[in-house]
């Protein structure tokens, strides 16, 4: 090479890195005449992989600069030889960590089987992360050689909590696949994917598995399965468990919501004024909305609103929702008008409010405060002003219809057919499905 610069050092580093020639490597790193982050970062990467961690330590504390990746690779050498602790220190002094970092520091703490340590760090984790660094993580996960319950909770959690729940699901499936155990808190994770995707073959599964660790009577596992049960629409399976439990606020809140989906208005109201004067549970905010939805659901609008009148505390945005989409269903302008003026002083930059009272508009055939309110959103029921053969058109691509009438065809006679959307049913499937 007649000439070498900044770009050819570290390329040629690299170069005898990859193929073995570590001390090679090394030895034309400190020829180099001037060393740049690219030059550090590539000789520190070598070291660790080479398991020369103690070289490591020495050249990234002679490092000028630091960025990500060096810190993330130290972290990820120091965990590999057992030194949890040093590296717990760089990750505490980084100011920003990707997920890859926080990743990479969990992993660690999983591989030295200091679970509740891993626990505890991956429940602080940002809630939320860029679809690319997620990819990101799974890749560090897939290159890991050794993997125990810890770091499969860990990437299953991730996944649930970014709203990547088949991918959640897949992840689990695999782990048994190659016969990791699942622990408890893996088994809570899935159990939530499965009420998420409505799945009750998973979720039955898991259900069992539960049973087994003799875990399936502790209240928070009992809400967590009504909530599954319920979202699957096995609401009698949700009601054995809540009788065979002492009901706190979250199974309260499970069960008045299957109460609600069920049209059990009596049953309903019975158990929630039970819940002080019987159980000592006092009602909080989710409670008055589990009812206000059932009520609304049964049209009793008016004593839908007496509840909320009657509220200890001051109703919030799942309240006032609630009853929001009970005067869309039955037609109360007035009121949907009161509810959505109430729901904008509380979320004044949802735009959800502003569409489904665009939908109570639309149904009223008043197009001009359709068009005044929502402008270019015409993403619901019936939103355009057309005459009635095109939006009978219209309809006929409705996406539930088609899974229903897709399920009648596949499925075997006397099967329930389940319908999963992160969207609410429209009102003609609605009333299509019935």
């Amino acid at each position: 090479m007649p000439e070498r610069n900044v770009v050819s050092w570290p390329a040629l580093v690299k170069g005898y890195m990859q193929n073995g020639k570590v001390d090679v490597a090394e030895s034309l790193f400190w020829k180099m005449p001037e060393k740049n982050k690219v030059s550090w970062t590539v000789m520190l990467i070598g070291f660790i992989q080479d398991r020369r961690i103690d070289d490591a330590c020495k050249l990234y504390d002679m490092m000028p600069v630091r960025d990500n990746i060096a810190r993330t690779s130290m972290i990820h050498g120091l965990c590999k030889e057992g030194r949890v602790d040093k590296a717990r220190e760089i990750f505490d002094e980084m100011s920003e960590r990707s997920v890859i970092t926080w990743t990479t520091m969990v992993t660690g703490y999983g591989r030295n089987n200091r679970v509740d340590d891993a626990r505890k760090l991956f429940d602080v984790m940002p809630e939320k992360t860029e679809k690319g660094e997620i990819a990101k993580a799974r890749r560090v996960f897939d290159s890991m050689k050794e993997k125990n319950d810890a770091t499969w909770q860990m990437v299953i959690k991730f996944h649930e909590r970014n709203g990547f729940e088949l991918e959640a699901l897949d992840l689990f499936v695999l782990m048994q696949k190659q016969g990791v155990r699942p622990t408890f808190p893996t088994l809570i994770s899935v159990l939530s994917v499965c009420a998420s995707l409505a799945s009750l073959h998973h979720g039955k599964q898991v259900h069992a598995q539960l049973v087994r660790c003799q875990v399936d009577v502790d209240l928070y596992v009992a809400s967590v399965l009504m909530t599954m049960y319920i979202k699957c629409g096995e609401l009698v399976k949700s009601k054995l468990i809540f009788d065979s439990t002492k009901p706190n606020e979250v199974t309260f809140i499970a069960t008045l919501s299957a109460c609600s989906y069920a049209g059990m208005v009596e049953e309903g109201l019975k158990l929630f004024e039970s819940m002080e004067s019987v159980f000592g549970v006092k009602p909080i905010t989710a409670h008055y909305a589990c009812m206000v939805d059932m009520l609304g659901r049964a049209g009793q609008l008016d004593e839908a609103m007496e509840m909320i009148d009657s509220m200890t505390v001051e109703p919030d945005a799942a309240v006032w929702g609630s009853l929001l989409g009970a005067c869309r269903t039955h037609s109360q302008l007035d009121l949907a008008e009161f509810c959505a003026k109430k729901l904008i002083e509380i979320e004044p930059e949802n735009s959800g409010t502003y569409i489904l009272l665009s939908n109570i508009y639309a149904s009223q055939g008043r197009w001009a405060d359709v068009a005044e309110l929502r402008k270019l959103m015409t993403t619901s029921y019936a939103l355009h002003d057309v005459d009635e053969e095109e939006k009978v058109n219209s309809l006929n691509y409705h996406s539930e219809r088609l899974a229903v009438a897709y399920a009648l065809l596949k499925l075997p006679e006397g099967v329930p057919i389940r319908v999963m959307k992160n969207l609410r049913v429209c009102r003609d499937c609605h009333t299509a499905i019935k």
